[in-house]
């Protein structure tokens, strides 16, 4: 993760389903936090194993949606239990982000 810069790795089975996720938020949350030996904590362990995922005839606002209904910033699109791609809530920008920021205020008048 460190040498790519990557957020988040996909974990699969070796027959390539996918069973969790990991993430930074992992690494402190689950590794550090509970002072696990690094070396010897396995993915299983510390990752994320409840998935949100998106089809990807998924709009990005739909997107957005499921990524802040689940408190993700990383939405894996998957389809036919074939793992297509992951979109990171950081890679939109403009008007996607603001119809979403429109939509939690309206829900937090409401």
């Amino acid at each position: 993760m460190r040498a790519d810069r990557a957020g988040a790795v996909l974990v699969v089975s070796a027959n390539g389903q996918l069973e969790g996720i990991f993430t930074r938020g992992d690494v402190v949350n689950r590794v550090l936090a509970e002072a696990r030996n690094p070396a010897k904590t396995t993915l299983a362990e510390v990752m994320t194993a409840v998935l949100h995922t998106a089809p990807p005839n998924a709009t990005v606002i739909d997107a957005l949606r499921v990524m802040d209904d689940c408190g993700c910033r990383h939405l894996p699109i998957v389809e036919g239990g074939k793992i297509l791609g992951l979109v990171f809530r950081g890679d939109f920008r403009g008007l996607e982000l603001d119809r979403i920021e429109e939509e939690e205020e309206l829900w937090e008048r409401i």
